[in-house]
């Protein structure tokens, strides 16, 4: 311990006394750990995010429509031919089901929303069921939620969400107004909280009214949705096994035709965000790592300019009983400190590179102790990597040849 605490001074000594040199080769290290650490970084806050936003939607949750997660142009066109789902089938599954512990439906479009003289166009509007479960992390600040019988009687009450709340009435009370979505008039009965955004689009901006009355003008079931959640002690395939047998029966499939139908989680979608950033992920790592292996390149030739501008010390600490693995270690050490101290630094401004692309993007960032680690973890690798080859030089060398040398 005592020779490798004697190395570490010798060769943090060695650095500071070339101060100028030591910066200048440390500042492409630098550069490549900030490189890192910064898409690292926004890469994890990124796939936090998108985990969260999900998520949140509720655990267990899944779904069935008629296009499922589409991946490219020829499946999307050969579902799009598949029948809708409709109302009728959902009762079907609301009667047959024995392993849901909640069950809605919704469709949507988009319409122009209008108080007396303000005006909102492209509105979401959400026609849904009063016990939809997707709409259970958006809590009502004030008002009531739907109920069955506003279904049943297909009454023109609206919810509304946040960021059309502020827009349509910047002062008074909503609750118990009259607004237009599109051309009916729909009274509102409810506040939804503030949701955010996701990436950018805000997710408060919506209005939700009771889908039986929904379709009594918007007949396009394109984007008719089941939304379900097993109950407690039942599993999700299970109770996903069980809703595409109530579908298949309510569609009359036959029992060898194909599905006309997807149900999918959200750990599908999970799966699938995965599946298309994995590999662009991994390209943008690969490029912060290019910086540091150039990095490095600097950081041994400047060694080999030390191990030559040192021979002589070499020679003398040869000649006084220094062992060539005394001097490997020395040289390495040596690189080592230049490497973690560039690796530090680099870290240090890599979150803070990260924390000012998010607040200026409101790109998501996320600074976690495994950044950290990776972090000074390559500045190590590097140094000893690049180190290695400039210390075993030095360790070579005969000690009267080094004591000759000028």
């Amino acid at each position: 311990m005592r020779l490798w605490w004697e190395g570490l001074k010798l060769g943090a000594g060695s650095l500071w006394s070339h101060k100028l040199r030591t910066s200048l080769t440390l500042l492409g290290h630098i550069l490549g750990v900030i490189t890192v650490i910064t898409l690292v970084s926004l890469i994890q806050g990124l796939n936090h995010y998108v985990s969260e936003k999900i998520l949140i939607q509720g655990a267990n949750l899944f779904y069935a429509d008629k296009f499922g997660l589409v991946f490219n142009e020829e499946d999307f066109l050969k579902r799009s031919r598949r029948p809708d789902l409709n109302l009728d089938q959902y009762q079907k599954v609301v009667e047959g089901n024995e392993t849901l512990g909640s069950l809605g439906a919704m469709i949507q479009t988009q319409a122009t929303v209008k108080f007396k003289d303000r005006k909102l166009g492209s509105v979401g509007v959400i026609g849904l069921t009063p016990d939809a479960p997707i709409f259970d992390p958006y809590p009502l600040v004030d008002g009531r939620s739907l109920r069955e019988d506003d279904l049943r009687h297909r009454r023109r009450v609206a919810i509304l969400a946040s960021d059309v709340v502020k827009e349509l009435f910047p002062v008074g009370d909503p609750l118990g107004q009259d607004i237009r979505v599109g051309s009916r008039r729909y009274q509102v009965i409810g506040i939804f909280g503030e949701r955010g955004s996701i990436l950018g689009q805000s997710s408060d901006n919506f209005v939700a009214i009771p889908l039986t009355e929904m379709l009594g003008w918007h007949r396009d079931l394109t984007s008719f949705t089941i939304l379900a959640q097993p109950a407690a002690n039942v599993e999700t395939e299970e109770a996903e096994a069980e809703v595409r047998w109530l579908l298949r029966t309510a569609r009359g499939l036959r029992p060898t035709d194909e599905d006309n139908f997807e149900v999918y989680s959200g750990d599908a979608l999970m799966s699938l965000y995965r599946t298309l950033t994995g590999g662009i992920f991994a390209v943008l790592v690969g490029v912060g790592g290019i910086s540091l292996v150039v990095g490095g390149i600097v950081i041994m030739n400047i060694m080999l300019v030390s191990v030559t501008e040192r021979t002589r010390e070499i020679g003398i600490r040869k000649s006084v009983g220094a062992r060539p693995r005394d001097v490997l270690q020395q040289f390495l050490l040596e690189s080592l400190v230049l490497t973690l101290t560039g690796g530090l630094v680099g870290v240090a401004f890599g979150f803070t590179v990260s924390t000012i692309v998010s607040s200026v993007t409101g790109f998501p960032a996320r600074i976690t102790p495994e950044a950290t680690a990776l972090g000074l973890g390559v500045s190590a690798i590097v140094g000893m990597f690049f180190g290695i080859f400039p210390a075993f030089r030095a360790s070579r060398m005969d000690p009267v040849d080094a004591l000759r040398y000028e």
